[in-house]
């Protein structure tokens, strides 16, 4: 009679085992469920990323024109432009291009130097060297630096330099001779250069533009 009683006790319990996988469903049932909504999710998040980063590369920040007349302008244009700075700057400019115009190192000048003026410079390091010419110049020093005016048109930035100096400048003539009325011996010599650079443009050099002597 015992095991009867056990044997019916057991047929019950795996009745109700069986009825509750039934109404519960099965433990695979619910993982591959729990799959499909992690890659949902994963692709969700993965697009959204995708989005955002297609977003910000096609993003071009909005370029605002700006023109005036005055140093302040050039500073409003160009937030990197600082009178200081660009005083120090050109003083090495100036220097570095007269040696360069000197030695006819048209590589340099290309750098410093706006197409038409390095057209200018090129036609007369030729024309010195067709003559058999040969041209020294030293700084010997430099007395003044001003930055006498500045101006912003078309996003073209413009500033006008004064530069004061002692120069000694001596052309010699083929035969190694000092030609006198070209050359100036430890003389005070005054030079206005006018630089420009585009307000946008991803080069940060100036370049020189104008030269005026007011020797």
């Amino acid at each position: 009679m015992q095991y009867i009683d056990i044997l019916i006790f057991s047929l019950i319990a795996i009745f109700l085992i069986m009825r509750l996988k039934s109404i519960l469903g099965s433990k695979d049932g619910f993982e591959k469920n729990d799959n499909e909504t992690k890659d949902f999710l994963k692709r969700d998040q993965t697009n959204s990323k995708d989005d955002i980063l297609q977003k910000n590369k096609n993003f071009v920040p909005k370029k605002v024109s700006f023109s005036g007349k005055g140093l302040k302008s050039v500073e409003k244009a160009d937030e990197n432009f600082k009178q200081t700075d660009f005083k120090k700057g050109a003083v090495g400019a100036y220097k570095l291009i007269l040696q360069s115009f000197a030695d006819g190192d048209l590589s340099q000048l290309k750098k410093l130097l706006s197409f038409e003026m390095f057209e200018n410079f090129s036609e007369s390091i030729r024309n010195r060297n067709n003559d058999g010419e040969d041209l020294v110049i030293k700084i010997n020093k430099i007395i003044n630096t001003k930055l006498l005016d500045g101006f912003v048109e078309d996003d073209v930035s413009s500033v006008t330099v004064r530069f004061e100096t002692n120069q000694t400048r001596i052309l010699y003539d083929k035969n190694g001779k000092k030609i006198n009325k070209e050359s100036v011996d430890n003389e005070k010599v005054v030079d206005v250069w006018t630089f420009e650079k585009e307000t946008f443009s991803s080069d940060p050099n100036w370049k020189l533009v104008e030269t005026i002597s007011e020797n």
